[in-house]
């Protein structure tokens, strides 16, 4: 049994492709003592398939991937390691490359002390749109065999969008993960009906969080609206007898690169999923991440709160410019 509790994780400054391109050893040694101070004990890292050289693996983004490994092995981390990130043609033509870039990654970490298990790939349901279901799906029965032929070692898993979607391919994986930004009180019931299919299998709430993006924009979140959601959602986890949570994400990021998400109701909302703020002070919410934490201890949030927000008092301006020019 490992009870997994965690973050998924891109530096600060760096966030998605920005992260391998711009790898710094000092860095990911500083985070993850950060990602330890907070108790946890687990990362989720994301290897996209066209930068780490698609069907030939380049050497030097390999050497980085190793370092971050071995880094977490220092300090008794241990990580899922995301495949095929931004790889969302599935077609037959593309197996082959794919059968390549597993062989080569994925043999050269398979006894790698510090790898949890190979996540074969985030939210390959959002791919069923441009593929189809039964070719994505095919494609991952496919992927599954080829890492389990070059790393018997090490679990497997898929990182579902939902609990609804984790319901596919459960025979596939040696442990169910999925992901969660519903409200949470629709969290237990959505959580029990894949606990009814899952055969048994742990579950892993791989993804969970709440923005703390709070603008005109409609939608904003506080950090005391956040630390209620997590405080919800691991309370409910608790009880679940489930494999363990990982929150979406450390840090708050200056930049979101716009080949990620385009608009800036989007963008703003990205930037600030994190329990560490841009000047690296925590957040309420990340002293609830340790499994021991008190999930007691939340900030007060009335039901008048959510009107305290820009983007209700901008209205209620307009509203009230609008009377007094009636």
């Amino acid at each position: 049994p490992y009870p997994v509790a965690g973050v998924n994780y891109y530096p600060q400054a760096t966030p998605w492709t920005d992260f391998w391109p711009k790898y710094d050893p000092d860095t990911t040694r500083v985070d993850l003592e950060i990602i330890r101070s907070l108790g946890l004990n687990t990362v989720t890292i994301f290897v996209p398939f066209e930068q780490f050289g698609a069907d030939e693996p380049d050497d030097w983004y390999l050497a980085q991937l190793g370092d971050f490994l071995d880094e977490a092995d220092r300090q008794q981390i241990q990580v899922i390691v995301t495949l095929f990130d931004h790889r969302t043609d599935h077609n037959l033509v593309n197996w082959s490359a794919d059968d390549r870039h597993i062989a080569t990654l994925v043999g050269q970490f398979a006894g790698h002390p510090a790898i949890l298990a190979w996540n074969l790939k985030n939210e390959p349901d959002r791919d069923y749109e441009t593929n189809s279901p039964e070719l994505v799906n095919a494609w991952l029965r496919h992927v599954a065999a080829e890492v389990r032929r070059y790393d018997p070692h090490h679990l497997v898993t898929i990182g579902w969008s939902t609990p609804a979607a984790a319901q596919a391919l459960v025979d596939v994986v040696d442990f169910v993960s999925y992901h969660y930004y519903a409200p949470a009180a629709n969290y237990p019931r959505q959580l029990a009906e894949l606990q009814a299919v899952a055969g048994g299998k742990p579950l892993l709430l791989q993804e969970f969080g709440l923005p703390t993006w709070n603008t005109i924009w409609p939608n904003g979140h506080t950090e005391a609206e956040q630390a209620v959601y997590y405080a919800d959602i691991l309370a409910i986890q608790r009880l679940s007898n489930a494999a363990g949570y990982m929150a979406w994400t450390l840090y708050d990021f200056e930049a979101v690169p716009l080949a990620e998400f385009r608009f800036p109701w989007q963008r703003g909302p990205q930037a600030n999923m994190g329990v560490i703020r841009l000047d690296n002070s925590p957040k309420p919410a990340a002293f609830l991440l340790a499994p021991y934490a008190d999930l007691s201890v939340v900030p007060d949030v009335p039901l008048w709160h959510r009107f305290n927000k820009p983007f209700w008092r901008m209205v209620l301006v307009f509203v009230a410019g609008l009377i007094g020019l009636g």
